[in-house]
Formats: structure tokens, C-alpha cells, sequence
């Protein structure tokens, strides 16, 4: 029995070393292997981030033209509004000017001082489109 344990032991101690010894070796990767399997995905990150980078720079173009547009017609609605108080003010003093006990009704004079208003509006607008 002592042989058969000492051989037990000698096996074992075999089999121990074997086994670590192939996970050092199957562990080990080379620098060369690594570069070689690290390299296709660095060159698909740097595609996206070309990708990307073209992308954003096409958004910034494209917002910054949406804002000069919406500035631009912020100063035609800004000038089109004056154009319009300017018209209400005409209006009302032309209706303060009428006889009170005149022959016409208050809704045609409404409907003047509204047609009025309507044609200096687009009359701005036209200018402004000149």
C-alpha cells in the first residue's frame, strides 16, 4: 500500500504540474496576436468616429441656418406689426374724425377700419418682400 500511494501522489503531483503548465501556456497571449485582433476593431471605432463627426458638423450647419431663418422672419414679423399698430392708429383717427350721428352703421365702419388695416398690412408686406 505505501508503494501504490507514494505512486498516487507522484501521478497526481504529474498531472497538477501538466495542467498548470498548459494554462500558462494557452494563457499567454503575444503582444503580436493581440495588435492583430485589437486592430480590425480600432478601425471600425474610427470609421464610426469619422462618421459621426461628418454627421454633427452637417447638423450644425444645418440648425445654424434654421436660427438665420427664423431671425429673418422674426424682423418681417416685427416690421409687419408696426406696419399694423400704425394702420390701427390711422384707422382710429379717421374714426374719431366721422360725424357721430352719421347715416352709417357701426359695423360698416368696423368693416372699413378692419379692410383698412387688412390692405396696410399686405402694403408692408409687399415692402418688405421688395
Amino acid at each position: 500500500m505505501g508503494g501504490d500511494r507514494k505512486m498516487s501522489k507522484a501521478i497526481l503531483s504529474a498531472t497538477i504540474a501538466l495542467a498548470v503548465g498548459s494554462l500558462f501556456i494557452a494563457g499567454c497571449a503575444t503582444k503580436n496576436y493581440v495588435k492583430q485582433s485589437i486592430q480590425p476593431v480600432d478601425q471600425k471605432i474610427d470609421q464610426v468616429d469619422k462618421s459621426s463627426q461628418t454627421r454633427d458638423s452637417s447638423q450644425v450647419a444645418d440648425i445654424n441656418k434654421t436660427n438665420q431663418v427664423v431671425d429673418e422672419d422674426e424682423k418681417k414679423l416685427s416690421a409687419t406689426d408696426e406696419v399694423a399698430k400704425t394702420a390701427d392708429g390711422t384707422a382710429k383717427g379717421a374714426m374719431a374724425k366721422l360725424p357721430h350721428n352719421s347715416s352709417k352703421s357701426p359695423a360698416t365702419h368696423l368693416s372699413c377700419r378692419v379692410r383698412f388695416v387688412r390692405d396696410a398690412s399686405a402694403l408692408g408686406q409687399s415692402r418688405l418682400s421688395a
